[in-house]
């Protein structure tokens, strides 16, 4: 854990001695740039399809956003269940839930899944899609 738990430590790791030491340090987060770029490189060559959809959504290219909804700015959807959450109606994919800042990303979770207020949600969708489901789901709303 960091010094302060408000700051998340982000570090770029070359190789595995350098991961372990990140590791026991504390780091919150450690990026292998050489990982991600040799797990792409399979993925262009096994699932072209795939990788050219992946890739354009990281490079924003029009197609989509995968965007987070924090909960705790949206209050409207404290205490609902994913079901009743209507994504589909404002053309929005509801990816998953990431349980607090600290918590297991969740992908496809039980439709009965109660949101609670320290939840994110990811979603994709068009960009104009997302702001309106936040514009729909925000307190100036009610």
């Amino acid at each position: 854990t960091t010094l302060f738990r408000s700051i998340k430590v982000v570090a770029r790791a070359t190789n595995d001695n350098m991961k372990k030491k990140f590791d026991l340090a504390g780091v919150d987060h450690i990026l292998s740039p050489s990982g991600v770029a040799n797990v792409m490189l399979s993925t262009a060559i096994s699932q072209p399809a795939m990788y050219n959809a992946v890739y354009a959504i990281l490079a924003g290219k029009d197609v989509a956003n995968v965007d987070e909804i924090h909960v705790l700015e949206y209050k409207k959807l404290y205490n609902l269940s994913i079901f009743h959450i209507d994504f589909k109606s404002h053309k929005i994919l509801f990816l998953g839930i990431q349980r607090g800042s600290e918590g297991d990303f969740i992908f496809n979770p039980n439709p009965s899944l109660i949101v609670e207020e320290d939840d994110v949600l990811v979603v994709m969708g068009l960009k104009v899609s997302i702001e309106y489901f936040r514009q729909l789901y925000s307190v100036e709303a009610l």
